[in-house]
């Protein structure tokens, strides 16, 4: 996975929240886990990248969450308001940095939202092109 995990988690829940929450809560039900910080809102700065340079667009809300299993932190991050997902994100990420036996299934969610948000964007660009116009 050449995608950060923190990122390919919050691709998981914009894809298939229930599976993210699902295998969350297997890990929870097998390992300690500690919050360490809340859920809770923050703001983040989305910057685009353009021809002319990069410039910041717009603040987006994001739910950040930040727990340890068996002692191994994690971090998770969702946009919008979504304690939950932020919290299953956190624990699945501390989990694998653990190197839990769920790892290859967390590593598995992650591939398969990384891959379906390609298939999407990939959709939409070909969507997209067959709207150009052509001189003629």
């Amino acid at each position: 996975m050449t995608t950060p995990r923190p990122q390919a988690l919050a691709a998981a829940v914009r894809g298939d929240r229930a599976r993210v929450i699902d295998l969350a809560e297997t890990v929870i039900a097998q390992h300690t886990v500690d919050v360490a910080v809340a859920p809770g809102a923050a703001s983040v700065m989305l910057r685009l990248d353009s021809p002319v340079g990069t410039f910041n667009l717009a603040e987006v809300v994001v739910t950040e969450a930040e727990v340890a299993v068996d002692g191994h932190r994690g971090w998770g991050s969702v946009m919008g308001s979504d304690e939950e997902a932020a919290l299953a994100c956190a624990v699945l990420d501390a989990a694998a940095t653990g190197d839990v036996p769920t790892t290859g299934a967390i590593t598995a969610l992650c591939d398969d939202a990384i891959r379906a948000e390609a298939a999407l964007r990939a959709a939409a660009t070909a969507d997209l092109r067959s709207t150009e116009l052509t001189p003629g």
